[in-house]
C-alpha cells in the first residue's frame, strides 16, 4: 500500500512541476481557487549517536522530503495544505531506511478582522515518523495522526471565551514500545487589557490512553492555568503561563502534582536581534511507558546580518523525572549547546546549516551519553 502511495505522489508532483514551470514566472501555479506550489527540504546529518543510549553508535541520515503545498488567503479564509513522501536513508543502519507519508494542513476563520463576533481555527495531519528520544533510547517508527481545534467568542469589546480540543494517535510501529492516544479539552476566559496585552486563564483536561505494553500508566490529568500574552513590556513579546496540574493514574499507582509552565518570548534587542527563551514545564507518557514531568528550558540568540544571512547561538537545560509502571522513579538531566546559520539566495531557495553537542546525565545507566550532530539543509519552494 505504502509503495502504491509513494508511486501516486511521484505521478502528481512531476505533473504539478510541470504546470509551475509552464505557469507564472513566480512559480506558483494558479488554480480556480488558491495556487499550488511544489516544494523541497534536504537534509544530511551526521550524529555520534544515533540511538541515543550510552552504546554512542555514530551514522549519517539523509532526508529528502518532497512536497505538494496547497494555499487559500482569499476573504474571509486562510487554508493552506501539505502532502509529500520523506525518504530517509542511513548510511550504516540501512535497516531503518524509511519511506514516510507527511502531510498536515491549517484552516482558520476569520482570515482578516471582519467584524465578526468568534475566530476560529482548525490543523491537523497524519505523518510516518522515523526519530529517536533520550527518553526511550532506541530509534522508533510511529504513526501520528492528530486534530485540533481552536475557538474564541466575544462576549464584549474586550472579553472572550476560548474553547480548545486537541487529538493526537501515536501508534508505534516498533516492537516492544507503547501506543498512545491523548484527548485534551481547554475552556476559560481572557481579557483584552489594552490593544497590546491580554490576560487569559483556563481549566484543561487531559485523557492519555496507552495500549500495547502492560500494565498501561492510562492517566487523567486536571490543571489550573493562568497567564499574559502580547507585548509584556516595550521591547518583550510573546506568552507566558503558569498554574498547577494533577495527573491521576488508572491502576494502582500514586497520583502526581507537579507546576505547570510555558513560556515562549522575545526580547527585540535591536532591529536585527532578538533573544529568545523558550520554557515549558509539563507532564507526558513516553514510547517506553514512562510516566513524567520535564522542564526544558532554551535560550537563544538570532541575528540577521543584512538581508540575507541569519545566525543563532544558544543553550538549552532539560530535567526529567520519570515513573515507571514497576513503581521505580528516574532522574534525567541535559545541558545542551547549538550553533546555526541560513543564507537566503532568493524567495524561492535557502540553505541552512547547524551543529549542536548534548550532555544527558542519568540513574538510568543506558541513558549517560554526549552527542555531537551537524547537519547541512537545503530548502526550495515554487
Amino acid at each position: 500500500m505504502k509503495h502504491l502511495i509513494v508511486s501516486r505522489f511521484l505521478i502528481i508532483a512531476t505533473v504539478a512541476a510541470f504546470g509551475c514551470l509552464t505557469g507564472r514566472l513566480s512559480g506558483a501555479y494558479d488554480l480556480p481557487a488558491g495556487g499550488l506550489f511544489v516544494s523541497a527540504h534536504a537534509e544530511s546529518a551526521y550524529t555520534s549517536n544515533v540511538f541515543l543510549t550510552a552504546d554512542e553508535e555514530a551514522d549519517v541520515v539523509i532526508r529528502v522530503l518532497p512536497s505538494l503545498e496547497y494555499l487559500l488567503a482569499e476573504g474571509v479564509i486562510h487554508f493552506e495544505a501539505r502532502a509529500g513522501v520523506e525518504f530517509v536513508r542511513f548510511i550504516d543502519w540501512s535497516r531503518f531506511d524509511a519511506e514516510n507519508f507527511k502531510s498536515d494542513f491549517l484552516l482558520s476563520f476569520p482570515h482578516e478582522d471582519r467584524g465578526t463576533r468568534y475566530f476560529f481555527r482548525l490543523n491537523g495531519g497524519f505523518n510516518e515518523v522515523t526519530s529517536a528520544a533520550a527518553v526511550d533510547g532506541a530509534l522508533l517508527q510511529e504513526d501520528r495522526f492528530g486534530v485540533g481545534g481552536n475557538l474564541e467568542y466575544y462576549v464584549s469589546d474586550r472579553g472572550s471565551l476560548r474553547l480548545g480540543a486537541d487529538y493526537l494517535d501515536r501508534n508505534a510501529r516498533t516492537d516492544g514500545f507503547a501506543s498512545r492516544r491523548i484527548t485534551t479539552v481547554s475552556f476559560g476566559p481572557a481579557h483584552e487589557y489594552s490593544e497590546r496585552l491580554s490576560l487569559m486563564a483556563s481549566l484543561r483536561y487531559r485523557n492519555t490512553d496507552i495500549s500495547g505494553v502492560t500494565p498501561a500508566l492510562d492517566s487523567d490529568d486536571y490543571a489550573a492555568i493562568a497567564g499574559a500574552e502580547g507585548r509584556l513590556l516595550a521591547r518583550l513579546v510573546g506568552e507566558v503561563q503558569a498554574g498547577v496540574q494533577r495527573r491521576e493514574f488508572d491502576g494502582d499507582f500514586d497520583s502526581q502534582t507537579e507546576p505547570y509552565a510555558f513560556a515562549g518570548v522575545t526580547w527585540e534587542a535591536d532591529e536585527m536581534t532578538d533573544v529568545i527563551l523558550s520554557l515549558t514545564n509539563d507532564m507526558q507518557t513516553s514510547a517506553s511507558n514512562l510516566s513524567g514531568r520535564t522542564l526544558f528550558v532554551t535560550l537563544e540568540g538570532v541575528r540577521r546580518i543584512r538581508e540575507k544571512l541569519r545566525v543563532n547561538l544558544g543553550a538549552g537545560f532539560e530535567d526529567s523525572t520519570y515513573v515507571q509502571a514497576s513503581g521505580n522513579s528516574r532522574n534525567d538531566d541535559e545541558w545542551s549547546v547549538f550553533f546555526g546559520a541560513d543564507y537566503t539566495f532568493n524567495r524561492h531557495v535557502s540553505m541552512g546549516w547547524d551543529v549542536s553537542y548534548a550532555d544527558r546525565n542519568s540513574n538510568f545507566a543506558a541513558s549517560n551519553y554526549d552527542v555531537v550532530r551537524t547537519a547541512i539543509s537545503v530548502d526550495a519552494r515554487f
